[in-house]
């Protein structure tokens, strides 16, 4: 006997077969197959795209259609469903009609036990970040922990709107939040009243943050002196500013808040993408040296515009123990001379507890296998010390 596909298979299955004359039949059967699900999970489709879009999404390729998905918001729309913990839908194209649909299933509180919700490159615009928030604002998704809304072009005015529901504390359990367009960037009115959010102490859990494309410094300054406040008090474990506009202003904002003790838990820094250059590395340079930053694994700088000097002092400070827990330190695109190059060799050679991967490009395949040969000493050492 063969296994019993999964609830979104069956429910992806029915609604690319469902036709008028079995619709009543068909989103009862989606409703039986939701009771049993912990999961819904729907991607690589671009859903009702055999009409017109008003989404402005209509180039993308009609083969991969799925029709019918105003079925399944209305079988959410029926009862609460107690075993569904996670909601992903990527990839997939939600109309507007259909993100209202959807918003009226959660404020009726039918996915009251769902933990995690992504809506990741839907084509949400304003209009769909406002059922959205109207939905966070009724109090039925408390025990939401993930909220990921990323390559969706909801606009400062969608941005408004989702940071105005989380500041009131609906979500009060939420640790990972990530928000992002697909074209145009955030502006400072969004990072506001996203900085306002943070500062209502109702994100207090707050342990992932990733943030896309803010096109104003002033909006990075915002966020970052926000989160420099402490009331989100989970202490973060990742923050990302990726693609964002971050000048030496921008660098010198996010190198005081990692100076606050609770980012002294950060895993993993991405703030690649970002034309800050050697000028902004040096400006983080004082918060990376701190002790602040100890528990810090991963630290990614790939295209920040960052060449010798920055590579220099970022070698420099490796040699002299900073960083002692960095175990992967990206700088893809960066300007590698020979004297940055035989900086991070020297770093290696003599810093011996220095295991971190630094991935960029070497000037010459020696000087990679040199740097590759120090780090695998280095390993070596590390380990029978554990011993």
């Amino acid at each position: 006997m063969s296994p019993r596909s999964s609830p979104s298979a069956v429910i992806l299955g029915i609604l690319e077969k469902l036709t008028p004359e079995s619709k009543k039949e068909d989103e009862q059967r989606i409703v039986q197959e939701l009771d049993r699900a912990t999961e819904l999970h729907l991607t690589r489709y671009l859903l009702r795209m055999d009409s017109p879009s008003k989404s402005g999404l209509s180039s993308f390729p009609n083969s991969t259609a799925l029709p019918n998905f105003g079925a399944l918001t209305r079988a959410l729309q029926q009862r609460p469903f107690l075993r569904l913990e996670t909601v992903i839908l990527s990839d997939t194209l939600i109309e507007e009609k259909e993100m209202a649909e959807l918003s009226v299933a959660i404020k009726k509180g039918n996915l009251g036990r769902v933990f995690v919700l992504k809506l990741v490159n839907c084509g949400l615009r304003a209009a769909g970040a406002k059922s959205l928030a109207d939905a966070i604002e009724s109090g039925k998704l408390s025990c939401l922990h993930t909220l990921h809304l990323e390559t969706n072009d909801i606009g400062d005015v969608g941005l408004y709107a989702v940071a105005g529901a989380l500041g009131l504390g609906h979500v009060p359990a939420l640790k990972s939040l990530h928000l992002g367009p697909k074209t145009d960037g955030f502006k400072l009115e969004g990072a506001d009243a996203l900085g306002i959010a943070f500062q209502s102490g109702k994100l207090a859990l707050l342990e992932d943050l990733m943030l896309q494309r803010l096109v104003e410094e002033k909006g990075v300054i915002s966020i970052m002196r926000a989160l420099e406040t402490g009331m989100v008090r989970g202490c973060l474990k990742s923050l990302c500013l990726w693609g964002c506009t971050l000048g030496v202003e921008g660098a010198r904002a996010i190198a005081s808040a990692l100076l606050s003790p609770h980012f002294s838990s950060l895993l993993s820094l991405d703030l690649s993408f970002n034309k800050m250059g050697d000028e902004g590395l040096n400006a983080l340079s004082g918060a990376l040296r701190s002790n602040n930053l100890n528990n810090l694994q991963v630290l990614m700088l790939n295209s920040v515009g960052m060449g010798e000097k920055g590579l220099v002092e970022m070698a420099s400070l490796l040699e002299e123990g900073h960083l002692h827990s960095l175990r992967i330190l990206q700088a893809v695109g960066s300007d590698n001379t020979n004297t940055s190059a035989n900086a991070l060799i020297r770093a290696y050679r003599n810093n011996t507890f220095l295991v971190a991967e630094i991935q960029v490009k070497w000037p010459t395949k020696s000087m990679e296998s040199n740097a590759e040969r120090f780090m695998k000493r280095n390993d070596k050492l590390v380990d029978l010390l554990k011993d």
